[in-house]
């Protein structure tokens, strides 16, 4: 099954009392200020809300994983609706709590017969000195995340590791039964952001494209 490794959430995600500052900065560093100035605005920001609006040109994923996908919808994380041009919206709200800064991530996809929500809350851990990403309203599921500034100011969020969330600790998944993930952002204007996201586990779990346009900023 592979080495097993579980972290305390409570103990990691305390801020210590040190200055905040935005937990996509903490991970990005110095590269940061390559990124396009929408992005860093987004990514910047350490309370308030993004709220964008736009289509996705295409949303897929193998069969295979349609009824999981139909399962989780009741938590906000995968559905099973695929689609084209599809209306989308997604709205960041950055806040703290007690345990420290976190941004949660609301997607809709507006489906002919249904609208689908895709829920997900990243939060930096201390500990481990990355951002980790808990899908779905649950949390169940958790990944730590990695980030790359391209070359063209874009922005690249990968992971390769799954855990799940029982009680207070994250218990690392073997790698068999982990999904990667690949989430890439490109500024195409001053307030319009393409939007690709990718996970797969042995096929593709679901796979979405399109942009969205920054309609609200507080």
């Amino acid at each position: 099954m592979g080495e097993q490794q579980t972290i305390s959430v409570s103990k990691t995600l305390q801020t210590k009392g040190r200055t905040m500052n935005s937990i996509y900065k903490r991970a990005v560093g110095e590269q940061f200020q390559q990124l396009h100035p929408l992005l860093q605005m987004k990514y910047g920001k350490t309370s308030g809300v993004v709220h964008g609006e736009g289509v996705m040109k295409q949303i897929r994923g193998s069969a295979l994983y349609k009824p999981i996908a139909y399962g989780l919808t009741h938590d906000d994380f995968l559905f099973p609706e695929r689609g084209v041009e599809v209306p989308f919206s997604i709205r960041n709200t950055y806040s703290t709590n007690r345990k420290g800064p976190y941004v949660s991530w609301d997607r809709h996809f507006h489906f002919p017969n249904a609208t689908r929500r895709f829920y997900a809350e990243m939060w930096w851990n201390e500990k481990q000195s990355r951002v980790y990403d808990s899908l779905g309203k649950s949390g169940r599921l958790v990944q730590p995340l990695d980030f790359h500034v391209t070359d063209t100011g874009g922005l690249l969020i990968t992971s390769d590791e799954t855990y799940a969330n029982i009680g207070k600790r994250l218990l690392r998944l073997p790698k068999a039964l982990s999904a990667k993930v690949n989430v890439y952002e490109k500024a195409t204007s001053a307030n319009t952001i393409q939007i690709f996201v990718h996970i797969e586990h042995v096929t593709t779990v679901l796979m979405y494209e399109g942009e969205a346009t920054i309609v609200e900023i507080r």
